[in-house]
């Protein structure tokens, strides 16, 4: 079984050193390419609503997978717009027409069950879900509860 790394990303270094590591792993002469799991999570998420973590679960084929939380209520645009050491953005990894991993999409919940049989107990859940009595505006809060942590991780 495989194990789950945690990083909160909340400062535009982390982010500048996560994207440059994505863009890496997709850069030809490639070794692996992982695979890459992304959830959103937010407060009236559509339109007119707003992310507040955006979850990134990367997958490389070692024993240890590795699951990124960018706080983007903290980081705001800057989560899409600061570029790498390459000068690439998340935004732009990925929007690139040449990102090969752009031709599947996966269900993460599906990889999860599939690799990581653990239980979820749903304490998260009920920090936001109306019928418990929850607010979205529980995905605002910072720090961001060890709760809100370990659903973020399960969903994605």
């Amino acid at each position: 079984m495989e194990e789950i790394e945690t990083e909160i990303i909340n400062t535009t270094e982390q982010i500048g050193k996560l994207v440059h590591w994505l863009v890496l792993r997709h850069s030809p002469p490639a070794p692996f390419r992982p695979t890459m799991y992304i959830d959103l999570e937010g407060v009236n998420l559509c339109r007119e609503g707003s992310v507040s973590i955006l979850t990134l679960l990367v997958d490389t084929g070692i024993p240890t997978a590795c699951v990124y939380l960018i706080d983007v209520h903290t980081l705001d645009a800057r989560a899409f717009n600061t570029a790498g050491a390459k000068k690439t953005t998340l935004k732009e990894s990925a929007t690139r027409n040449t990102t090969a991993s752009q031709k599947f999409l996966n269900g993460l919940t599906k990889y999860v069950e599939k690799e990581f049989p653990i239980s979820f107990n749903g304490k998260g859940e009920r920090l936001y879900k109306a019928k418990y009595n929850g607010l979205y505006d529980v995905f605002n809060q910072r720090p961001i509860p060890e709760d809100i942590l370990s659903y973020c991780v399960g969903d994605v």
